[in-house]
């Protein structure tokens, strides 16, 4: 069955997602959700995968959960960004 509003993210994409969504300063869980176009579920499931490699980590700050971005997780993303822009101009 095909999806209505257009390609369907795999979850590699999702993932990417969420990295880049924490470079762009996005520390909330709501604001990340948003900004993923991800519901708690999914989101959570990404997360606990991302965490479990070190990619991103959550600290609590006062009455807050914090998520952030790893050096590790920079990595990840900027070479995928550098292959996802590589990949671009050779169409």
């Amino acid at each position: 069955m095909g999806d209505i509003l257009g390609k369907r993210r795999s979850v590699f994409e999702i993932r990417m997602d969420i990295l880049q969504a924490l470079v762009n300063k996005k520390d909330r869980i709501l604001a990340l959700m948003y900004a993923t176009n991800t519901c708690f579920n999914t989101f959570e499931t990404q997360w606990k995968i991302l965490s479990k490699n070190k990619l991103v980590e959550k600290v609590r700050v006062q009455e807050h959960n914090l998520y952030l971005i790893t050096p590790a997780g920079r990595g990840i993303l900027r070479r995928y960004l550098k292959l996802r822009k590589d990949s671009e101009e050779v169409k």
